[in-house]
């Protein structure tokens, strides 16, 4: 009776060190974080396992991944290879980066410290620009599924998203592109 505890126990020990190796490494995931032109307002996407594209930076604790002037972006890499959590940032002609605040769609519990878009006032709205709509909408083709992701970066004008329209537009354009 008694080895047969310590059997459990040690069996009990085990699964938790290898659940608490699971969580830590998941916890882990390096964020992603998107260069975006100074001047840029649009719908970004992000194209994966794309043989044409580029190899985003990798410093040790973050991706950074180079948005140009059209907002499309093609990447080597694989989506679950940068999966992290994203940030966001303008860039100007110097190189000097500046944090751009993400506006959720609506509020969660987990993120209460977070902003929507109904939370930023009319003065911020004209004159600064969000990161907003974070999206991972993927599509099957000939060849396979083809995985993206996709946002938008745009001040928030007339209560309107400045380019919420461009979006589904430039998503569109790229399944066109792709053999059926």
């Amino acid at each position: 009776m008694i080895k047969m505890n310590s059997a459990k126990r040690i069996i009990s020990a085990v699964f938790i060190v290898f659940l608490g190796i699971g969580c830590s490494s998941r916890s882990s995931s390096r964020d992603v974080v998107y260069l975006v032109p100074h001047q840029f307002e649009g719908a970004v996407v992000v194209l994966y396992d794309q043989k044409d594209g580029s190899t985003p930076v990798f410093d040790g604790k973050s991706h950074f991944i180079t948005v140009p002037g059209d907002g499309v972006v093609k990447v080597t890499d694989s989506y679950k290879s940068l999966s992290g959590p994203p940030k966001f940032m303008l860039v100007d002609e110097k190189g000097n980066k500046t944090n751009v605040e993400y506006l959720y769609q609506r509020k969660t519990g987990a993120e209460s410290n977070t902003r929507t878009e109904n939370d930023v006032s009319v003065e911020e709205a004209e004159n600064k620009a969000f990161a907003m709509r974070y999206t991972s909408p993927n599509f099957n083709t000939a060849n396979g599924k083809v995985s993206l992701r996709s946002f938008l970066v745009c001040k928030i004008k007339d209560g309107n998203l400045c380019a919420s329209r461009d979006l589904p537009k430039k998503i569109t354009g790229f399944r066109r592109t792709f053999p059926r």
